[in-house]
This record gives C-alpha cells, sequence and structure tokens, in this order.
C-alpha cells in the first residue's frame, strides 16, 4: 500500500509539474508573438475582404489573419521573428488596388483588443513612394 501512494505521489508530482512547464512555455510564446492591427482602404464586398485575407494569411510568419469588410479592420498574429511590417502588407494589397492606413504593430494581448475607427483614424494611408 505504501508503495502504491509513493508512486502516486510522485506521479501527481511529475504531472503537475508538466502542467506547470506547458503553462509556462505557453506564456512566454504568446508573449513573443507580434500582431499588426490597421485599417485597409477600398474593400468593395466581404467576398473581397475574403480574397485578400487569403493573400495576407499565407505571407511567410503569419499566424493568423483577419479582414473584415464592415470595419476594414485587418488583424494579423505574427509567429516570433516574422518580418511582416508595413511594407510587406502594402506589396501584398497593391494588386486589390487597396491602401493601408492606422498601422499598429505590438505585442499580442499587450492589451484588449479593439476595432481602429478609420473615420478617427488620422494618418494618411500608406501607398508605394
Amino acid at each position: 500500500m505504501w508503495v502504491f501512494q509513493r508512486g502516486g505521489t510522485v506521479a501527481l508530482k511529475m504531472a503537475l509539474l508538466m502542467v506547470s512547464s506547458l503553462a509556462l512555455n505557453a506564456f512566454s510564446v504568446a508573449q513573443e508573438r507580434q500582431q499588426i492591427q490597421a485599417i485597409v482602404v477600398g474593400l468593395t464586398s466581404t467576398q473581397h475582404a475574403y480574397e485578400v485575407n487569403e493573400v495576407l494569411r499565407v505571407l511567410p510568419g503569419v499566424t493568423m489573419s483577419r479582414l473584415d469588410h464592415h470595419t476594414s479592420n485587418l488583424l494579423m498574429h505574427l509567429a516570433p521573428g516574422a518580418l511582416v511590417d508595413a511594407a510587406t502588407i502594402r506589396t501584398a494589397l497593391g494588386p486589390f488596388g487597396l491602401a493601408l492606413r492606422c498601422f499598429q504593430p505590438g505585442e499580442v494581448g499587450a492589451a484588449p483588443f479593439r476595432h481602429i475607427d478609420p473615420i478617427r483614424c488620422d494618418d494618411q494611408p500608406l501607398r508605394e513612394r
């Protein structure tokens, strides 16, 4: 009986150690992931937003991409070390005749998610120079 209890305690401690390790690893990965929020100007329909998003989501380093026609908001999550910037996105948007505004890079989860208001965003569209 004592052997079973001791073995159970060891197994419980190992399980707790493993869960703690996984939680710590998930936390550190979440801290390293970056996100991009921006406004995409010129979307004409939900289908158009879907087609553009299909191109954006396969850019190297992009782990998640959402483009909303109704709010013109773009949200992307990037893998650690990904080299996606405004110029990369602008290049991807070019064939669709779209512009990029209000480019806001940051850390995933650093602040609560809020849509960017395309009317109140006062920076100018980023276009090829």
